[in-house]
């Protein structure tokens, strides 16, 4: 029932992960917009391809906690 606009980021440094990641966006829903910014750093190492899509994850398990679907 809306429109999500969002982009993804990593810091990386000779091909690791030196930092956390983020998920940045909005979303569109009518005439309300609601904007959200995740940044995430893992307490452990995990690989690029678990920690890309949680940074996805949780974001939208916020949203949706927050029923702002």
């Amino acid at each position: 029932n809306g429109k999500l606009y969002a982009k993804t980021g990593l810091s990386m440094m000779d091909g690791k992960r030196i930092d956390g990641g983020w998920y940045v966006g909005w979303i569109q829903k009518e005439k309300n917009r609601i904007y959200f910014a995740t940044h995430i750093t893992p307490t452990k190492e995990v690989s690029n391809a678990d920690f890309m899509g949680a940074r996805i994850d949780v974001t939208f398990s916020t949203l949706d906690y927050l029923n702002y679907w």
